[in-house]
């Protein structure tokens, strides 16, 4: 495991190092008559400086004019403000690799009888919709009612499709 030296931040260390980042904080709101200072990085590139100014509080404007610059700033800085907390479905192609399933149902603290279980009901209701979906002998009136009753049934508590929504984080591994 490999870990800097030295600095006010120990990278993979930042819950050892939170009294002393709060204090940071709290010197630098005192500096600023008791608000947030607001920190302006016109040359921003993939926005080291605007991060690390968020992290510690302040209001941070990030600026590139090379647009790839500005796009992982994008990335870096606004979006996963915006999403957050929120969870969404995960994709469908991720639901069907087994390892990066069973690591996400062991973080949501299922045993390992209950991720195999889950494994394998989502692997038959993975299945089963793909066969539902893609079924040219169905008639087409049948085939919506068909469809329209199993997105019913994947939500339902039965099933483990409403263990699959994820937050940011596992987007991102996906």
């Amino acid at each position: 495991k490999e870990e800097t030296e030295g600095g006010i931040l120990h990278w993979k260390r930042e819950t050892e190092n939170a009294e002393l980042l709060e204090w940071f904080r709290q010197e630098i709101r005192k500096a600023y008559g008791g608000r947030a200072p607001k920190v302006l990085d016109p040359f921003a590139g993939c926005g080291s400086i605007p991060l690390e100014a968020m992290r510690l509080g302040c209001e941070a404007t990030a600026i590139d004019i090379n647009p790839v610059a500005w796009f992982i700033l994008k990335c870096a800085l606004e979006y996963p403000q915006k999403l957050a907390g929120k969870a969404r479905p995960l994709p469908a192609f991720i639901l069907k690799d087994q390892d990066f399933m069973s690591a996400f149902f062991k973080a949501q603290g299922m045993s390992k009888k209950e991720i195999t279980a889950a494994l394998k009901k989502l692997k038959h209701d993975v299945e089963s919709e793909q066969q539902l979906l893609f079924d040219p002998l169905a008639p087409e009136e049948t085939e919506t009612t068909e469809k329209q009753n199993k997105k019913v049934s994947v939500t339902s508590e039965s099933s483990v499709a409403h263990l699959i929504q994820a937050d940011l984080a596992w987007h991102v591994r996906a």
